[in-house]
């Protein structure tokens, strides 16, 4: 994909991760992630999702903690089609089905 062809954040990353693949994207306490091994992780949960027929612009919820797992599922998710939503871990279930509900 030439550059002139980005439109998106994922075709930035899958852009990178062709040109850059053992640069690093991102740190995480101390914990570098390369391009690559995002690239993997993003196509990873992705596919994950497009099992469960998650729908192009259908919103998912991510409860997730700051970490590995958050950038995975956050850029998964947009890669699948969806629409992240990050929500707060320690919110109660009363508290998050209400931003589902918002959302």
């Amino acid at each position: 994909m030439p550059p002139s062809e980005i439109s998106t954040l994922i075709d930035l990353l899958k852009y990178r991760a062709e040109q850059t693949a053992v640069s690093t994207a991102y740190t995480y306490l101390q914990t570098p992630c390369t391009y690559h091994d995002l690239w993997q992780r993003i196509n990873r949960f992705a596919a994950y999702l497009r099992a469960l027929s998650i729908q192009r612009g259908e919103r998912v919820l991510m409860a997730l903690p700051n970490g590995h797992d958050f950038f995975d599922a956050f850029y998964g998710v947009q890669r699948a089609g969806g629409t992240a939503v990050p929500i707060y871990p320690g919110f109660s279930p009363a508290r998050m089905l209400a931003m589902a509900q918002l959302s």
